[in-house]
């Protein structure tokens, strides 16, 4: 079940017609429609209203598939561009990308070793901090230079 299946569930459960649901949240109709489809997903403080207004757990709004993992981590890189200046987001976290989450440890794809390096030492317990939100089993982040394979550079 992925997010926009499980928003589905929770508002039939709760006998909200979109309608209901979209003026409560104030959005519209459409919204809640995309957002079941998955077309978009509800940004952070849409989904702990969501939570508020069903009395679940942030977390209980996704599943371990990796398609929600893939929805946590734009939800926390939403929440991260409220923390940054625009020019840090845009020069280290715009291009980042959800590999995997395994064994309490997420990867993360970033284009270089240099935005890997920066994001390491400058915004390693930011990034943690804003996972260990929806995700209570976090370990650790492994950011992965794409074109690495375990970590090692290709050749040309």
């Amino acid at each position: 079940m992925n997010i926009g299946e499980r928003l589905v569930e929770l508002r039939k459960k709760n006998n909200y017609t979109q309608e209901q649901l979209a003026e409560f949240m104030k959005v519209t109709r459409q919204t809640i429609s995309n957002w079941e489809c998955g077309v978009t997903v509800p940004d952070l403080y849409q989904a702990m209203e969501l939570a508020n207004l069903y009395e679940i757990k942030i977390d209980d709004l996704v599943t371990e598939d990796k398609d929600d993992y893939n929805t946590i981590f734009h939800i926390v890189l939403f929440s991260i561009s409220y923390d940054v200046t625009a020019f840090t987001y845009n020069t280290f976290f715009k291009d980042i990308s959800f590999n995997s989450f395994e064994n309490g440890i997420i990867t993360i794809n970033v284009p270089n070793n240099i935005i890997k390096s920066f994001l390491e030492k400058n915004y390693n317990d930011l990034i943690t901090e804003k996972f260990k939100t929806y995700l209570d089993n976090l370990v650790s982040i492994n950011y992965l230079v794409e074109g690495d394979f375990d970590g090692e550079e290709k050749e040309d």
